[in-house]
């Protein structure tokens, strides 16, 4: 009897589609994001204002969502050995990837077309360069997440520390983000940990998305397979309008506190995004 096919069904059947689909969705709305940014005249853009508001909502939504289902799906996708430990072909190829992404990422600012010219260009042209987009934050999340799995041996112990370390990004944002990081390390550098010179993302809080999404994926592995979708759709509503309900008050009274860009390090403002995320995988599950 050939066991070939009943083996890879099995195999496949593995992938959380649900979340798939999620991660598809954020993709597109990333796409159109960046797209009705660049086509749109600036002046039209309202952000106080219907469509806008919504439009301005979902592009800001696709981060978390892409951090946190990338997290969850990571689960799935990593294998250990016998022993408890990623096998280091994993390693490697993880590495790998958020070298490439690095790369991608500040290909995507380089300054010149000719080597030679680097050293011509004015200050403000590296300034832009040195920004950190998500493609970054993603290639550092990444890193952290195949170093945390080196740390552990299963699945329990990775998702305790994961979420843990998740809570401690989300309250520490407030004071990293206050430091002027630039006085005390490379611009490079320092635009991994602040807002102040034009970066739209930091690791302070948007590494704590993926690592939630991780501690997701630890529970959900838990479920039976032919379970998962049914249960993101029921738990992922259910947790999602528990945590947004609860978050969303407290974001709204903490505003003048976060103000300008801090408003992103506020931890309610990052919990409310975890609930609305749930929310979007629930939402996702149910199409799907």
């Amino acid at each position: 009897m050939d066991y070939s096919n009943e083996n890879k069904t099995v195999k496949l059947s593995n992938r959380v589609s649900s979340l798939d689909l999620a991660r598809f969705f954020a993709m597109l709305f990333m796409i159109q994001g960046h797209t009705i940014y660049a086509i749109t005249d600036p002046l039209t853009i309202d952000y106080s204002v219907f469509p806008w508001t919504f439009w301005n909502f979902f592009r800001g939504l696709t981060a978390p969502v892409f951090l946190m289902v990338s997290g969850a799906v990571h689960i799935f996708a990593n294998k250990r050995d016998e022993n408890g430990n990623l096998p280091n072909q994993t390693v490697f190829k993880r590495f790998k990837m958020c070298g490439l992404l690095f790369v991608i990422g500040y290909l995507l600012a380089y300054p010149s077309v000719k080597i030679y010219e680097l050293y011509s260009q004015p200050l403000h042209i590296w300034i832009d360069f040195f920004k950190v987009n998500i493609l970054h934050i993603f290639a550092v999340s990444l890193f952290l997440l195949t170093i945390l799995y080196k740390f552990t041996k299963n699945d329990k112990q990775l998702g305790i520390a994961a979420l843990s370390i998740a809570i401690v990004i989300t309250s520490i944002s407030p004071t990293v983000l206050e430091i002027n990081w630039v006085n005390y390390v490379h611009l490079g550098i320092a635009n991994y940990l602040s807002y102040q010179y034009g970066s739209i993302f930091s690791i302070f809080p948007y590494t704590a998305y993926l690592f939630y999404g991780v501690a997701l994926g630890v529970i959900l592995k838990q479920v039976p397979i032919p379970k998962r979708t049914n249960f993101l759709m029921k738990y992922g509503f259910l947790a999602g309008i528990a945590i947004a309900t609860l978050m969303y008050p407290i974001y709204v009274k903490l505003l003048p506190v976060y103000y300008g860009f801090m408003f992103k390090s506020s931890p309610a403002f990052t919990l409310l995004n975890v609930g609305l995320v749930l929310l979007f995988i629930s939402i996702s599950s149910f199409i799907y």
